[in-house]
């Protein structure tokens, strides 16, 4: 994080081959989304001062992990897209009229 006042930076939380993150409402917690090199997938939370993080949602089943971009939280509940690691390639055939 970057403080706007004075541009320091501080490292919140390290997170290994990226993650996907949102914020609280109100600015205290990040929420960040990731898989880990055993393909399994976590949603965890850290406060934005930093801090060890806690695990909310954990899944360790390899044909539905976080492949795509995506991370929302409303209402108390996460939004986030689980695939399995194939294309999504739609095939349909063309007639002519």
């Amino acid at each position: 994080m970057i403080d706007a006042e004075s541009g320091r930076q501080h490292l919140v939380v390290e997170t290994p081959g990226g993650a996907w993150t949102t914020w609280s409402r109100d600015g205290r917690t990040i929420y960040y989304a990731r898989s880990d090199s055993l393909q399994r997938f976590s949603i965890r939370a850290v406060s934005a001062a930093g801090g060890a993080p806690k695990t909310l949602v954990y899944a360790d089943a390899p044909d539905r992990q976080l492949y795509r971009y995506g991370l929302a939280m409303s209402n108390g509940r996460f939004y986030f897209p689980l695939s399995a690691r194939i294309a999504d390639v739609w095939v349909a055939e063309v007639e002519r009229k």
